[in-house]
């Protein structure tokens, strides 16, 4: 587990990397314990998770089985975790840009926490009925489109690749994210 000095380092420098400034690179940890210790952030960010969880269960039809659905949540999440990395891993490979694998992780996975923090407002404020559903998609949409911009820069930044192999990681992060979506959809 990262120290509270890690943690925070982490997320200020995701913070600067949203702002565009490269410089955040250096509020990492990118040594070999740091790039395991990243993944932390799955256990930091799982009850925000849950709650989404929840709503699911207060919205989902009659005949949805909840133990079923927190199963499969369960699954679709750590699987989130794990695939991208993995993959990300066979990409930069057939790239050669493996000698920066590690820091680009560490700092992909810190990255999940300011998103996470820009959405909760939002969707609290569907959840609460204090914003329509129309105009909290609407929001929603515009932050995906910017945390997609914000993933590409982390790869140009973090790797060091051209912008056109960090839109290939970029794609290839949210090609994986729709298929463990879409799976987990089927088996409810």
């Amino acid at each position: 587990m990262p120290s509270i000095q890690e943690i925070t380092a982490s997320i200020y420098g995701s913070w600067r990397l949203a702002l565009i400034d490269r410089r955040g690179m250096s509020w990492f940890n990118h040594s070999i314990e740091g790039f395991w210790r990243s993944f932390f952030v799955a256990l930091l960010l799982a009850p925000l998770a849950a709650i989404m969880v929840g709503y699911q269960l207060g919205h989902a039809a009659p005949h949805i089985d909840g133990g079923r659905l927190i199963a499969i949540e369960i699954v679709s999440y750590a699987l989130g975790w794990i695939v991208y990395p993995l993959a990300a891993l066979f990409a930069c490979r057939l790239m050669g840009l493996t000698a920066h694998y590690v820091s680009y992780i560490i700092v992909y996975n810190w990255s999940h926490v300011i998103p996470a923090l820009v959405a909760l407002p939002i969707g609290i404020a569907a959840l609460l009925g204090l914003l329509s559903l129309g105009p909290a998609g609407t929001i929603l949409l515009i932050v995906t489109v910017a945390v997609l911009a914000y993933r590409w820069f982390i790869a140009r930044v973090a790797l060091g690749a051209d912008g056109l192999t960090a839109a290939a990681l970029v794609a290839l992060e949210l090609l994986l994210e729709l298929l463990v979506y879409m799976g987990a959809a089927r088996l409810l």
